[in-house]
């Protein structure tokens, strides 16, 4: 394989290893939310989908992706 395609398979490989905590991160604000729906709360949800968006793109999950950006329209439409 070429070094350029080892290095995206790492890439690719290592963001792997981050789902499961961003995953998690995202259930605790989700719990958050239910818990208080406050601006506060309602914004850290937002400003952690919106992150997720962005990388998940990167990667090559564009579904997950799409539902982030989905999420985070009606995040804002709520705050």
């Amino acid at each position: 394989a070429e070094p350029l395609d080892d290095l995206l398979i790492d890439l690719k490989l290592s963001y792997q290893k981050t789902i499961s905590d961003k995953v998690e991160r995202i259930e605790k604000l989700i719990l958050a939310v239910q818990k208080d729906p406050s601006i506060k709360n309602l914004q850290a949800l937002k400003g952690e989908v919106h992150k997720i968006a962005g990388s998940a793109g990167t990667y090559g999950y564009m579904a997950v992706s799409e539902i982030c950006k989905n999420l985070e329209r009606d995040l804002i439409e709520q705050i």
